[in-house]
């Protein structure tokens, strides 16, 4: 049912749809993420962190992660998350990996916010001297929802291997 006023759809209650959420609930989310995937923070309802196969790859000898600033709502406060980070740009990225010869790193997919949930996904990554485009890895989906005011995991996290 429609909302004249607004054109909104109107839910079971009368209300239209939720607001979209704001850049700042969507970079906390992203931060719940990456820390439960840096193994900081236990999955809400499970007690488990997130596994990601390739985390390998992409963490430096010192346990330093690089973040590529694609589609990163917020830089993450590195002390949350137990390692130092590195925040990246692209191009960054690129001369990184030409200095080095390779470099793995993380990267946020955008975000995608079906009705009143944010689906976010998180992605390793190679970037390799002399090559524009990147080797994938194995990366994390999540969805999360709203529950009593608190932005909740909904379901397992689906995984995916490039």
């Amino acid at each position: 049912m429609s909302n004249s006023g607004t054109g909104r759809e109107e839910g079971p209650s009368g209300q239209g749809a939720p607001p979209a959420p704001a850049p700042e609930e969507v970079a906390e989310l992203q931060e719940m993420l990456l820390a439960a995937v840096l193994g900081q923070e236990a999955r809400s309802g499970s007690g488990r962190a997130i596994a990601l196969p390739d985390i390998d790859f992409v963490l430096e000898q010192d346990g330093t992660l690089n973040l590529s600033e694609e589609n990163l709502f917020a830089k993450p406060v590195a002390d949350d998350m137990g390692r130092p980070i590195r925040v990246l740009s692209v191009e960054e990225l690129r001369r990184e990996a030409d200095r080095r010869g390779q470099l793995g790193y993380l990267r946020f997919q955008p975000a995608d916010v079906p009705g009143d949930s944010v689906r976010l996904t998180l992605e390793g990554r190679i970037a390799r001297q002399g090559v524009q485009d990147p080797v994938g890895l194995s990366g994390v989906q999540a969805t999360f929802v709203t529950s009593g005011g608190r932005w909740r995991l909904e379901g397992e996290p689906a995984f995916f291997a490039a």
